[in-house]
């Protein structure tokens, strides 16, 4: 009797409950975008795991973690440990251009600034003016 009860505990985890005696490996942390030459760092709580990216021409990753983004676009990064794997999508965008246009503007003036990649958001890090003309 204890046989056929320990074989039939074994295979009601065996079925139903995969995950109890397999290795669970955490979600990918990080910041999934970046930009071409650029790099970022992505980890995961579970330990011992292999990196691959699908994209080598898009996206390397190193065995730390580390990706580093080649061409535009996206590469699944893998992290497997034991035999399960997760993934994570990461963006890699075109560097920006250089800003042409000048460099100072008077007070009450306008200037128009351009760079040749295409998309991109405009911003300053500071909107107060610090010099007089």
């Amino acid at each position: 009797m204890k046989r056929f009860y320990v074989t039939f505990i074994a295979l009601f985890f065996s079925f139903l409950c995969p995950k109890v005696f397999g290795q669970v490996v955490g979600p990918i942390l990080g910041t999934p975008v970046i930009c071409q030459g650029l790099t970022t760092s992505l980890s995961d709580t579970t330990a011992s795991g292999t990196w691959v990216s699908s994209m080598s021409a898009i996206a390397t990753v190193s065995g730390g973690g580390i990706v580093t983004g080649g061409a535009p676009g996206t590469s699944t990064i893998s992290y497997t440990v034991g035999g399960t794997t997760v993934t994570q999508v990461v963006t890699v965008y075109a560097s920006p251009g250089v800003i042409n246009g000048p460099s100072a503007i008077c007070d009450g003036s306008s200037a128009t600034l351009s760079d040749f990649t295409a998309g991109g958001v405009w911003s300053s890090s500071d909107w107060h003016c610090y010099r007089s003309c």
